[in-house]
C-alpha cells in the first residue's frame, strides 16, 4: 500500500469514526432526555398540586415573610450572622 493510499484510507476511517461518535452521542443524549422527562413531568404535576393543598393562612404568612426578608436583607443577614457567631462562641 502506497503512502498516498494509506493517507486516504486513514482519512476515510477517521471521518467514519467521527460520524459514528456523533451518532452515538446523539443517541445517548436522547436516551438521557427520555429518562429525565418522566420524573420532570411528575415533579411538575406535584408542584401544581402544592398550592391546592396549602391552607390560605400559610400562603399569606409565607408571602409576608418573603416580603419582609426582601425588604430587610442586610439586617436579616447581620442578625443571622450574629446569632451564628454567638452560637459558635457558646458551643
Amino acid at each position: 500500500m502506497a503512502a498516498s493510499q494509506l493517507t486516504g484510507w486513514l482519512k476515510t476511517k477517521t471521518a467514519q469514526a467521527g460520524q459514528q461518535a456523533v451518532a452515538q452521542a446523539g443517541q445517548v443524549q436522547q436516551q438521557l432526555a427520555d429518562k429525565v422527562a418522566g420524573p420532570r413531568r411528575q415533579a411538575g404535576v406535584v408542584a401544581e398540586q402544592i398550592p391546592a393543598v396549602t391552607p390560605e393562612p400559610v400562603e399569606r404568612s409565607g408571602a409576608k415573610a418573603a416580603a419582609v426578608a426582601r425588604q430587610h436583607r442586610v439586617p436579616l443577614a447581620a442578625a443571622i450572622g450574629a446569632a451564628l457567631v454567638a452560637w459558635l462562641e457558646i458551643a
